[in-house]
């Protein structure tokens, strides 16, 4: 499935902080986002209020499974999984990685619009992966 996905300014000043020591938490948790969700690197929507982020269903912000891999050399790219399982209809729009448990905190490393809207029934399963490449431009 082809998606929009945008790396954000706010993870690459929490990159710079967690390479300085002083970024407190690490990016550990993935929340799916709701019809008025736009991605860009400003995360103008979704992070700062939650506004958009949704809270039911069995898509609320959950504990993501992180990794590096490599995209150019060993360990050079961070890596967010989450597998969400509906409890109720819901319509997911896209997604964001963060670096805190609570709805509408944490800073954003990276956020993604699906190329079109999951519409999910109970039990149904939706697997987010977003990943972030650290790389000088």
């Amino acid at each position: 499935m082809a998606q929009e996905q945008s790396p954000t300014k706010l993870g690459y000043v929490c990159l710079a902080k967690l390479g300085a020591g002083t970024g407190g938490a690490a990016w550990s948790h993935i929340g799916c986002a709701g019809a008025t969700f736009t991605c860009d690197e400003d995360f103008s929507q979704f992070g700062a209020s939650g506004a958009d982020e949704i809270a039911a269903n069995g898509f609320a912000r959950a504990a993501a499974t992180m990794t590096t891999e490599q995209t150019t050399i060993a360990n050079d790219t961070i890596q967010a999984t989450h597998q969400f399982t509906a409890t109720g209809s819901q319509d997911v729009y896209g997604f964001a990685v963060f670096n805190n448990a609570t709805k509408g905190q944490g800073d954003p490393l990276l956020s993604c619009k699906f190329a079109a809207v999951q519409s999910m029934q109970t039990d149904d399963k939706l697997t987010c992966t977003g990943k972030c490449q650290i790389k000088k431009d």
